[in-house]
């Protein structure tokens, strides 16, 4: 089972001079065992921990931001100057992508978000404020 979503809205900017230490970020958080909320499970148990919908090898193995964001089912668009400007989800159901965000927030220019819709109808968007991400509840209004 699962939440379904999908993107709505994005509008974001990170710097091509923060890659590295965006790409360390991201794989720093992939040893956080407890906030881990997804396993692949054997015939005994759990076997390994991950982020739900995301493989710790393949993060830990990129040799890129983009690959990295690849592998939490984000892909990143870039400039002519190497700086990402347009992120899209690449998913189908809600992950614990508030982590990756939370991770990667210092390196995102202030003012930029990405919104989505849930299976629900539910809005919701991630939006950066130059230092940490926050989650934000959204409504359509008609006049």
């Amino acid at each position: 089972m699962g939440y379904y979503m999908e993107m709505e809205d994005c509008k974001i900017l990170i710097p091509s001079n923060h890659f590295a230490d965006m790409l360390s970020a991201i794989k720093a958080i992939m040893s956080d065992n407890p906030s881990m909320g997804g396993g692949t499970y054997g015939g005994d148990g759990l076997i390994e921990r991950h982020y739900s919908w995301v493989s710790t090898e393949r993060v830990l193995d990129s040799k890129d931001v983009t690959e990295a964001l690849h592998a939490w089912r984000w892909h990143p668009n870039l400039d002519d100057d190497g700086n990402i400007f347009m992120l899209y989800f690449n998913g189908e159901k809600l992950g614990q992508d508030e982590v990756l965000f939370k991770a990667i927030a210092p390196y995102v220019t202030e003012g930029s978000y990405v919104a989505m819709r849930g299976e629900d109808g539910f809005l919701w968007r991630w939006y950066f404020d130059g230092n940490t991400c926050v989650e934000q509840e959204g409504m359509v209004v008609y006049r």
